[in-house]
């Protein structure tokens, strides 16, 4: 790499991480499954939300596997991804005892982030939102985020350790009716928003949102979904973001939109029926063309760019008892709702089922975890401190609020738009060295024949 610095770089982002990636050995390659059983967690004065999304990233296979590499191999500061190291150790120590862990030091941390007392010790707190503003806050750890640009640091989010793990790009496209124009539009995202409610609610609610609606809307139902303002303004550029042009942009489109397929029967939905109207074309009739002015257009959403894991968080709005029901498999085939056309199937594994209860004026969090893998994986529950086997079909049971599922293999991590324009200059350079390296060799055996030719006596004519 040289002496090339790359503003925002550090050993757990950009080329830096590529390399120490290799290093390791570890480049593609599939961790091992989490195979020890589960231990629980004391819930420290409602703070269950917290303790089902510990467990959930405890028994993240990837996640385990290349933040104790990467602590044990280059200095880190950040006081989340020490934290978070130091309650994975925690856990695997008290194994031998059985005794549940207090996970003090992270929820600590949880309590500073919170804007509106929303995470403190005994308030109610959306297990969603938490989720979020904790990989926000170790996306930070892992990159410098001083002087970046806006799109600067969303690109070195994704380039880092934590954003090669959860990070993908989601996309959708706005095509013209009448001229055929078509603008499409990728954002950088951790998890998977849907929601589940009655067919013609679910469907408003799944839509994607153009260039000019998205923005405004995105605290209420994007990425942090249930979230207040203050929480959305606090996370990072990654999660608080509108639309990336990779076009120019579509013209400003009304939420009046037609969808193309029937809904699924409103006391059911499967995951793929949520990602199915998520993803779905839909016409919007009030949409004029930038270009040709006229009025009409077709917008679809798809995953332009797919996660190592994936997270899915079933939003519902309204009343408990007035939503149906979301039932999921152990597999998701997310190939369909990727961009490119004819692609193979992407089956990615459920490996973490987080589950909310209604109870009264509050509710509760627990989480469902996975060990091992196939024919030896085993189903836990895990709820605050006591932790049991189940069974699948036990799991199959529940309502998610959130759904976590790893790849069927890894995926490099992304390339920064920088750490490309520095690879074609180095080529650039490489290839003129080269040139001027033959230009050199071929004048040097040009001058080698000359004085070849000027040593050689001529001829005696008789």
């Amino acid at each position: 790499m040289g002496n090339l610095i790359i503003p925002g770089e550090t050993a757990l982002c950009g080329r830096l991480y590529k390399e120490w990636l290799r290093q390791q050995g570890i480049d593609g390659v599939p961790p091992e499954s989490v195979n020890q059983p589960a231990v629980g967690l004391k819930n420290i004065r409602n703070m269950c939300f917290l303790n089902a999304i510990i467990q959930t990233l405890y028994f993240t296979p990837m996640l385990r596997r290349n933040l104790a590499l990467a602590l044990g191999s280059v200095p880190v500061k950040d006081e989340w991804l020490i934290s978070l190291l130091q309650i994975f150790r925690e856990l695997d120590e008290s194994r031998s005892t059985g005794m549940p862990v207090v996970a003090s030091r992270i929820a600590g941390l949880i309590q500073v982030a919170s804007t509106n007392g929303e995470f403190q010790q005994g308030a109610q707190a959306d297990a969603h939102e938490a989720f979020m503003v904790i990989i926000s806050k170790l996306l930070s750890g892992c990159i410098a985020a001083k002087g970046l640009s806006f799109p600067e640091q969303e690109q070195m989010e994704r380039s880092s350790l934590i954003g090669h793990i959860f990070g993908m790009n989601l996309g959708q496209s706005v095509r013209c009716k009448s001229c055929g124009d078509e603008s499409t539009t990728t954002r950088a995202e951790y998890c998977l928003c849907v929601t589940c409610a009655p067919p013609t609610a679910s469907r408003q609610a799944n839509a994607p949102v153009t260039p000019s609606t998205h923005e405004a809307s995105r605290a209420l139902r994007g990425q942090i979904s249930q979230a207040t303002t203050k929480t959305a303004k606090m996370l990072p550029s990654s999660l608080t973001r509108a639309f990336t042009k990779t076009q120019k942009s579509a013209s400003s489109a009304s939420d009046k939109a037609k969808p193309s397929k029937k809904f699924p029967k409103p006391n059911l939905f499967t995951i793929d029926d949520l990602l199915g109207m998520y993803t779905q074309r839909e016409e919007i009739q009030e949409w004029k063309c930038e270009k040709c002015e006229q009025e009409g257009c077709t917008r679809r959403a798809f995953v332009a760019e797919r996660p190592n894991v994936l997270l899915i968080h079933v939003g519902r709005p309204g009343q408990d008892a007035a939503m149906p029901r979301v039932v999921f498999d152990a597999e998701l085939d997310l190939s369909r709702y990727l961009d490119a056309e004819g692609s193979s199937q992407k089956r990615y594994s459920l490996f973490s089922v987080i589950v909310y209860r209604s109870l009264g004026r509050g509710g509760h969090y627990f989480a469902y975890v996975r060990s091992g893998r196939g024919n030896g994986q085993q189903w836990n529950q895990v709820d605050d401190d006591e932790v049991k086997m189940v069974s699948w079909a036990a799991v199959q049971q529940e309502d998610p609020f959130m759904l976590i599922y790893e790849a069927p293999e890894i995926m490099s991590p992304m390339a920064t738009d920088m750490e490309l324009k520095l690879l074609k200059e180095q080529e650039q350079s490489k290839l003129l060295a080269e040139a001027r390296q033959q230009v050199a060799v071929a004048a040097a055996e040009s001058k080698m024949e000359e004085n070849s030719q000027m040593a050689t006596p001529e001829a005696s004519v008789e």
